[in-house]
Order: C-alpha cells, then sequence, then structure tokens
C-alpha cells in the first residue's frame, strides 16, 4: 500500500520549461503508444526534451530509440531515473501486481531524497 503522501520528486522549476516525460513500459500498448508521443510534433516538438523510456527488457526500449532516433526518445538507465529527471511519468504495465511493485520502487526512490 502507497503511503498517503508521496513527496515530490523535485523543487518546482520558476518560469516556463519543457517538460520531461518519462515512459516505464514498453509492451503491447506501451510501445505503441511511446512512440506516438515521441514522434508527434504537437505532442512533442523538436524543441522539447527527449522521452526518457525504460523496460524491464532492454532491448524494447533499445529498439523503440533505434526506431524514432535519439533526439526523440532516450532509455533511462533505471527506474529511479526516471522518478528523478522526469516531470511527467506515464505506466503501462502488465498487472496489478506490475504496478503495485512499480509504485513502490518509484516511492523509495523519491523517499530518500
Amino acid at each position: 500500500m502507497l503511503p498517503d503522501a508521496v513527496p515530490f520528486s523535485r523543487p518546482p522549476t520558476p518560469g516556463p520549461h519543457p517538460l520531461r516525460i518519462g515512459w516505464y513500459g514498453l509492451g503491447a500498448m506501451g510501445y505503441f503508444m511511446a512512440r506516438n508521443i515521441a514522434t508527434s510534433k504537437r505532442l512533442h516538438p523538436a524543441s522539447a526534451s527527449p522521452i526518457l523510456v525504460y523496460n524491464r527488457t532492454l532491448e524494447k526500449a533499445e529498439k523503440l530509440v533505434s526506431e524514432v532516433g535519439s533526439p526523440a526518445a532516450v532509455v533511462a538507465s533505471s527506474p529511479a531515473q526516471l522518478v528523478t529527471d522526469c516531470d511527467v511519468i506515464f505506466t503501462n504495465l502488465a498487472n496489478d501486481a506490475a504496478v503495485q511493485s512499480v509504485y513502490n520502487d518509484f516511492n523509495k526512490t523519491l523517499s530518500v531524497r
């Protein structure tokens, strides 16, 4: 069970800044959803930071980056990097147990900070 209050990943940045998007889970649906965001000019303009992607199977994340190009997406080294480097994280996970596990890991990372 997640605690009631989850700390923010970092203090807010004053003024406008490019939104850093993270994506965890590149399965049957997540892969195509992340690809669409990375390649959409409207959702992800060229001036935006690359989408940071993570998957348990590294090959899927590397495949996405090779398909869309490194200016549009970059592989995260760990789930902790998503939590600390991104403003928004989308998750696309297989089942409730995976969701519980991933979000508990996110919470542990935030609690240490």
